[in-house]
This record gives structure tokens, C-alpha cells and sequence, in this order.
């Protein structure tokens, strides 16, 4: 790591409305700075361009800090914390760094960063932490692009070292068996999704659009006849009004009859019923009276027919087709709220089982880590007085796995080492010395 010396213990005050800027390039080179750089560096601007950056880096800051930034500058993410300064004159300063890459056609061309007055109390969090680090001190703190986590006790279970096959394999098994029923908890869940999206787009928003494609023919329907009364009026020529009435009748049917093949609540169905009626009603005492009309070319009567007779027919029916559109909606959003439920349980479920398979996992691991850490110890303590040539050792063994064979293996090939203490086995204890040869 480049070292920038000398250095005094003299502290360059950086204010609250400085904004530290600069730019560089790939490679580190500086290719732009700002006027409150200049100022707080010390340097003057022709210093500074196309030098790398690292004319500014303080002896003080660890290696592991710049190591942390550049990690995650070329994974792309922003780096953010606290950097302490040289000055060109060795006087020092500290800021609140913020490195982000520069992308151009998706690749890095370079990197900026945005610096202001570090808060006191972060300054005395990073200088303690990085002083630690420096010096390679046990650390309660990890750098995690830029920012200083203290470690939590979970950190500790990351990774399973030293372990006894036994216990890898109840480990092992229990987080198999963990996922598989968090597998099929998911799976579960997707099928009662799937379930749900099914019902609410076969049973409710096609027959939905199934109504309003109703609705509409209906009212083309009536649109047409009072055209035609119109027209008949103003002596203008008809033609094919009764032919296109009497297809949008027969694409109604049609469209009923894939409704009424849909699954129907008993709400719906009686609706359903109503509804049947009263289009019926519209069909015969309302449009074959008005074609009648039509083709005998009573005019007037024709418009009166529609005014006092189809349009209170045909606003009966739409009442209750409302009805039917109103309840498919209801039954839609009780399908939601339903799916709702039951994504908010399998993810409690599934939550709880990953916590239990986290906890069981991070248990298991920690009481196998135990099971060999300690009697290993014993074992290295013991072989490293034999090798000072002390033979006569004593070590209290209370184990019948792997480690307590080890031991007895070892007794066995090294005469003159005493172990002591009770072997455990599911049937009996027996005192170690029966062991012997």
C-alpha cells in the first residue's frame, strides 16, 4: 500500500457546506476535481490530474479499508464510509466518502466520489475500528462496502469446520429434511395460487366479460330500432336492420349459454334466473313487437314502442345483469382476500420452518464444533508434552465417539501415557484401565 509521508498530528477542519468531488478513471488516475478538493488537499489542480488517487491516502488507513472499497466499486454497488486523509503538507482530515462507479455501453469507465464533513461520532467509531484493524486486533466490527457492522453472534455459524461424521450427518439430515418441507410448503402454496388465479379467471372474469358482451348486443340491439324509427321518419332508406337484430339475438344466446356453463354460486344462480326472464321479456314483448312495427313501417309507432315499452324492458334486464357484474366482482375479491390467507399462512409457515432450520442448524453446528474443539486441544496439549518428553500424562476422557477411539488408539500406541476416566457405552461404564492391552 502506498504510505504518503510525512505526516503531522494536525487536523485540517473540513466545514459543513464543503462538498469534496473528483473523478478518475479506471485505473484509479484522478481526471477531475473540484474546487473544494483542491483546497482540502493541499495540492493544486495540476498536481492532482492524471495522478492516482492514492496521493491523498492517509498512512492511518488500513489496507483492508481500500481492499473493501475497490471489491465493491468493481461488483458495481456504491461504496460509502469513513475515510481519513493526508494533506499535501502532512496534516490530516476526515470525510464521508461516497465512491460509485461510472458506467458507459454498461461497462466502468470510471469512478466518482462525493465527500463531506464526517459526523463526530462516526469519526470516533472509525477510528477506534480501524485501529483494530491496523494493528490486526480481535475486531468486534466487519467492513461491508464501506460501512462498519458490528458482528453479530450468528456470524460465528457461517461455516462448519472439525466436524464428527455422526454429528455432519444429523446436521446434514436435519437441514435436508428442512427443506423439503420448505419445498413443499412452496409448492403447496403455488398450487393454492394457481387454484385461486384459476377460479377467479374461468369462473369470474370470463363469465364477466361474457355479460357485458350481453349488455352490449343488448343495447346495439335497441340503438338499431331507434335508428330505424329515425331513419323511417326521415325517409331515408332501411335495410338489414332486422337481419342484424336477430343475429346479435342469436350471438346473446350463444353468450349466455357459455355464462350459465360456468360454476354459479346460489346467489348467482338466482340471479341467473331473474335475469333469464327478463331478457326474455325484452326478446318477446319488446324487439319481435318493435321488428313487427318495423316492417309495416309504422314509424311512429315504432319509436313510441321503444320509448315506452323496449327501454324500460331493456333497463330491467341490464338492473340485474349489474347485479350479476357486481357479484362476480364480490366473489373475485373474496377469491383474492382467500388467496391473500393462505399466502400470508404458508409464509409464516415457511418462515417459522427456516427459522427452526436456522436455529437447529446453528445448535447442531455449535455443539458438534464443541465435541471436537475441546478433546482435540487435549490431544495436541498431550502429544506436545510427549514431544517435551513427558510420558507420564493423565487426561480425563468421557467419551465413546470418534475422539474417545482416538484416544484409546492412541494409549495403546504410546506406552508410558496414563489416560484416565470412565468410557461410556449404552450398556455399562468400565474403568479405562480395562482398555489396556
Amino acid at each position: 500500500m502506498k504510505m504518503n509521508l510525512p505526516v503531522v498530528d494536525v487536523e485540517y477542519p473540513i466545514g459543513d457546506d464543503a462538498i469534496i468531488v473528483s473523478k478518475t478513471d479506471a485505473k484509479g488516475r484522478i481526471s477531475y476535481v473540484n474546487d473544494d478538493f483542491v483546497e482540502a488537499s493541499g495540492f493544486t489542480t495540476e498536481e492532482l490530474l492524471n495522478k492516482p488517487h492514492n496521493i491523498v491516502r492517509h498512512p492511518d488507513m488500513p489496507e483492508e479499508g481500500f481492499a473493501d472499497l475497490w471489491v465493491t466499486l468493481k461488483s458495481g454497488k456504491p461504496w460509502t464510509g469513513a475515510v481519513k486523509n493526508r494533506r499535501k503538507n502532512g496534516e490530516y482530515y476526515w470525510v464521508l466518502a461516497t465512491a460509485s462507479p461510472i458506467w458507459d455501453n454498461g461497462e466502468i469507465t470510471g469512478y466518482m466520489s462525493v465527500r463531506t464533513r464526517l459526523p463526530s461520532e462516526l469519526r470516533c467509531e472509525a477510528e477506534t475500528v480501524y485501529a483494530q484493524i491496523r494493528e490486526r486486533k480481535p475486531c468486534k466490527y466487519r467492513l461491508d462496502a464501506g460501512m462498519l457492522h458490528r458482528r453479530s453472534f450468528s456470524d460465528r455459524f457461517t461455516v462448519f469446520t472439525g466436524t464428527l461424521k455422526a454429528r455432519l450427518t444429523m446436521l446434514v439430515a436435519s437441514l435436508m429434511i428442512f427443506t423439503l418441507v420448505t419445498g413443499v410448503i412452496g409448492i403447496f402454496a403455488a398450487e393454492e395460487a394457481d387454484s385461486h388465479l384459476r377460479k377467479v379467471y374461468s369462473d369470474r372474469t370470463v363469465p364477466l366479460s361474457e355479460l357485458f358482451v350481453i349488455n352490449d348486443r343488448m343495447q346495439a340491439n335497441v340503438l338499431n330500432l331507434y335508428g330505424a324509427a329515425a331513419n323511417g321518419l326521415a325517409g331515408k332508406p332501411l335495410s338489414g336492420v332486422e337481419a342484424g337484430v336477430n343475429k346479435n339475438a342469436a350471438l346473446i344466446n350463444q353468450n349466455w349459454e357459455r355464462y350459465m356453463a360456468t360454476y354459479l354460486t346460489t346467489e348467482e344462480k338466482g340471479i341467473a334466473d331473474s335475469y333469464t326472464q327478463k331478457r326474455r321479456d325484452f326478446l318477446d314483448s319488446g324487439l319481435k313487437p318493435g321488428l313487427a312495427l318495423l316492417s309495416a313501417g309504422r314509424f311512429e309507432d315504432l319509436s313510441r314502442h321503444l320509448t315506452e315499452k323496449v327501454q324500460p324492458l331493456f333497463e330491467a334486464a341490464k338492473q340485474d345483469a349489474e347485479r350479476l357484474v357486481a357479484l362476480q366482482v364480490d366473489v373475485a375479491n373474496a377469491e383474492y382476500e382467500e388467496a391473500q390467507r393462505n399466502f400470508a399462512i404458508s409464509t409464516v409457515v415457511t418462515v417459522g420452518t427456516l427459522f427452526v432450520a436456522f436455529v437447529l442448524g446453528a445448535l447442531l453446528g455449535l455443539l458438534t464444533i464443541r465435541a471436537v474443539s475441546r478433546p482435540a486441544a487435549q490431544l495436541v496439549d498431550l502429544m506436545a508434552k510427549i514431544a517435551k518428553g513427558s510420558f507420564n500424562n493423565r487426561v480425563m476422557v468421557e467419551r465413546d465417539d470418534e475422539i474417545g477411539i482416538a484416544f484409546a488408539i492412541f494409549r495403546r500406541c504410546k506406552p508410558g501415557s496414563a489416560l484416565t476416566g470412565k468410557y461410556r457405552n449404552r450398556k455399562r461404564d468400565t474403568d479405562w484401565h480395562a482398555l489396556r492391552g
